[in-house]
């Protein structure tokens, strides 16, 4: 029992724990080739029982997750199970197999609290206040802003391991060509701006302090459940509907990236020993005029498309480099456009 007290106290990491339960285990078990009958005169049947219970507990990894009930992490529950995490989530709604935390995150003295109730070894932070329409210019994302460095700090600050922030591709000034992380930074938007200056304050942050901390810089999102305003949803509505459906810039070039391949990358990012900023990018340039034309013949209705080329203050080009994502993260298993769409419009129907 000294060995589980020992074991319980002192503050060493989880690996170094493990080696020692399993020499432990092994040593009395065979190494010294005691009998059992030996050992359970030394060791209680409880006492035993309570030791294998926590070797078993270490493999657990606490992850805390916000925005778990959003376009991307909705699909990042499964492979954290798969993955022997012990998930917490902030969410007003009980979710299966997660511990949620009903907080309001833009309140700090709450995230404050959750704090001090818990501590987490990992953290992936995907929530952020409403995009659509004007909402990119509302003054939220300032709070946003300041409350998300505040949970940021406060994990670290509980011994937290690593966190990853959910950064986006309107964080770079426009080129018509490949984007890479050290491209130039800047917008006159309030949502890239905030995002920009929050990368930025826990770039700072995390290196004077050496902390583990990784930015992705997602793009062009499409998945199951998406607002019916955005692109992929509102085309496949409008052709259940058996509607026109009028794509007025249709010679944008994007990058698309299934959410499901971005809840993915974020775990392995995570997980990888890469800090600061990386593409959360298919690498793969699409016309949107191509893409609608995509969803229309999986639905057979490619006669209800009506492409055009009309001006737009839009940079033609929106592509990411991901060759820091493949080589250096080591995530490199995108779902195929075609198997994607499959995915969500079987969904829709």
């Amino acid at each position: 029992m000294c060995i589980l007290f020992l074991y319980h106290i002192v503050k060493i990491k989880k690996w170094v724990k493990t080696v020692v339960c399993v020499g432990f285990y092994c040593i009395i078990t065979g190494l010294l080739k005691v009998k059992r009958t030996n050992i359970i005169s030394y060791i209680t049947k409880l006492e035993l029982c309570i030791f294998l219970f926590w070797y078993i507990m270490i493999g657990m990894k606490k992850i805390l997750i916000t925005g778990i009930t959003g376009l991307i992490g909705q699909y990042i529950k499964t492979p954290l199970l798969e993955k022997n995490y012990e998930i917490y989530a902030t969410s007003k709604s009980h979710i299966d197999g997660v511990n949620t935390i009903n907080i309001d995150l833009l309140d700090t003295n709450q995230i404050d609290k959750m704090f001090s109730n818990n501590k987490f070894d990992y953290l992936i932070h995907l929530a952020w206040g409403s995009l659509g329409g004007e909402a990119y210019k509302n003054e939220i994302h300032n709070k946003w802003k300041e409350t998300s460095f505040h949970l940021f700090q406060k994990f670290y600050e509980s011994s937290g391991i690593k966190a990853v922030g959910a950064g986006t591709c309107f964080e770079y000034i426009p080129k018509n060509t490949h984007i890479i992380e050290t491209d130039n930074l800047g917008s006159d938007i309030l949502y890239p701006q905030n995002k920009i200056n929050l990368y930025n304050d826990l770039l700072d942050y995390t290196e004077k302090n050496n902390n583990n901390f990784a930015w992705g810089r997602i793009f062009y999102t499409y998945g199951k459940n998406e607002k019916p305003e955005r692109l992929v949803a509102f085309i496949i509505n409008k052709l259940k509907a058996d509607e026109k459906v009028v794509i007025k810039t249709s010679h944008l070039i994007k990058d698309y990236i299934y959410a499901k391949d971005i809840a993915n990358a974020f775990i392995s990012l995570l997980e990888s020993k890469v800090n600061g900023a990386v593409n959360i990018s298919s690498g793969k340039p699409i016309k949107v005029g191509e893409l609608a034309m995509e969803i229309a013949k999986f639905m057979g209705k490619e006669s209800l498309i009506e492409l055009h080329e009309e001006f737009t203050d839009q940079n033609l080009i929106m592509v990411g480099d991901n060759s820091k994502l493949v080589n250096e993260v080591g995530y490199n298993n995108f779902t195929p456009l075609s198997e994607a769409l499959k995915d969500i419009i079987t969904l829709h129907q």
